[in-house]
């Protein structure tokens, strides 16, 4: 498909990811036709800074979009689909737990359009490419998906994975990238009890994450639990004695860090 066949895109959500992709897309040369979200404010100010119009009343929605992106909490999609009603335009869902099963009843042209990606609704993104996992009913579909995902991110970061694939994808996710930012939140408040700057572990932060670029996750770990040194971590424990959950936290993932050097070492 070419891409001058490919028209008008109308995006559902003003959120984080739906603030994230609009742009992308219409710097790739794709036109935005419409943002629809029921918040009115978030609406209007993604509709602003894209310089197209909004509305906050799905029954406005235009028709005959080319792409439907639907990019809201995952507990309002399934009801979005179904208030939408039956259009030829290809719509598609941005969610990474939400199976493509959910337009069956709804959509004759359907897919997933997920980014592996955190976005910030006002944050510019560091990188310039990530990954992007399609899945779509119809080869012809999953061709349209490709071609916009490869606008976006190169082609060699377009992948065509399934509704379960997608599933395992996301929990790994979670881990690397939700969890880790937990931690981060931890390791604030305890320097925040003594009065120091969370300023302090930025550069720690940045280092380790850049290691993952030619080392492999094992192979970067270090700290206490990683060398054994139980006296470090016995005082460590005692200065958590007024927290108990952050305590509870350090035992369990201290524990998991040690099986995961045994298993390496077998």
């Amino acid at each position: 498909m070419k891409k001058e066949t490919v028209k008008n895109i109308v995006v559902i959500g003003s959120g984080n990811v739906a603030s994230g992709l609009a742009p992308l897309f219409q710097n790739a040369g794709y036109k935005i036709m419409q943002i629809y979200s029921r918040n009115s404010k978030s609406a209007e100010y993604l509709a602003k800074i894209l310089s197209v119009p909004y509305i906050t009343d799905l029954r406005k929605i235009e028709k005959n979009a080319w792409l439907y992106l639907i990019a809201v909490k995952d507990d309002s999609v399934k009801g979005l689909v179904m208030s939408m009603g039956k259009n030829p335009g290809l719509m598609v869902h941005t969610s990474g737990s939400i199976d493509m099963d959910v337009f069956d009843r709804y959509s004759e042209n359907h897919g997933v359009f997920y980014p592996l990606q955190t976005f910030s609704a006002d944050t510019a993104l560091s990188v310039d490419k990530f990954p992007i996992c399609i899945e779509a009913n119809t080869l012809v579909n999953l061709e349209k998906l490709k071609t916009i995902a490869s606008s976006i991110a190169g082609r060699e970061n377009v992948y065509k994975i399934t509704s379960h694939q997608r599933k395992i994808i996301h929990l790994a996710a979670v881990f690397a990238c939700n969890f880790t930012n937990h931690f981060y939140t931890i390791a604030q408040s305890i320097l925040q009890k003594e009065h120091l700057p969370f300023d302090l572990l930025k550069p720690l932060i940045l280092e380790t994450a850049q290691k993952i670029k030619s080392l492999s996750p094992s192979g970067s770990q270090t700290g206490p639990a990683v060398r054994n040194d139980n006296k470090i971590m016995e005082t460590q424990l005692r200065l958590l004695s007024d927290s108990p959950e952050y305590k509870q936290l350090y035992k369990i993932i201290s524990r998991s860090i040690v099986k995961a050097k045994e298993v390496t070492q077998q």
